[in-house]
């Protein structure tokens, strides 16, 4: 695997015991924390963490790489247990969702009204399942920072011009 970071253009050779070898790119951050983060704000996320320009790959012989992973994994599994759902990490990467999704309806709207069908559709591309969209769509409507109607609720009888489309200010 090539590396990325600078570290790695500068050196060519095991960061642990100088080999010369074929070099590794050792994670700063776990790729099984990272894939936890939702694509659509995992970049703004990891800098808000780490700073703008991390250091996050390291070179590793393969054997150092391997010795440096018998050591981390219980250490990994343990954060990905203790990690809870109501954490402030969560609370943060939350609303960084629901930041985007907003500047998604704006870019996406006509005047203050957005095609909620067309937004969720760019929310998948974005790597959001249509449940977690719809979901953080409602909590954005919970909110009253936008409104919306799905054609399976009660109110879409009451509100049929508000059906599938997004109003926001």
């Amino acid at each position: 695997m090539l590396l990325e970071s600078n570290v790695s253009r500068r050196r060519k050779q095991c960061l642990f015991c100088d080999e010369k070898a074929v070099i590794d790119a050792h994670h700063r951050i776990p790729q099984s924390i990272i894939r936890r983060i939702p694509k659509l704000v995992r970049a703004e996320v990891l800098d808000e963490m780490f700073g703008k320009t991390p250091q996050k790959l390291y070179p590793l012989c393969k054997n150092c790489h391997k010795k440096l992973h018998s050591i981390l994994k219980p250490f990994e599994k343990s954060i990905l247990l203790l990690s809870d759902i109501s954490t402030l990490e969560k609370k943060i990467v939350e609303g960084k969702m629901k930041d985007r999704i907003l500047m998604i309806i704006r870019k996406d709207g006509r005047g203050d009204e957005a095609d909620l069908e067309r937004v969720v559709a760019k929310l998948e591309r974005r790597g959001l399942s249509r449940e977690e969209s719809v979901r953080l769509l409602k909590e954005l409507r919970n909110d009253g920072r936008i409104y919306f109607v799905l054609p399976d609720e009660p109110s879409a009888r009451d509100d049929p011009e508000f059906v599938n489309k997004i109003t926001y200010d």
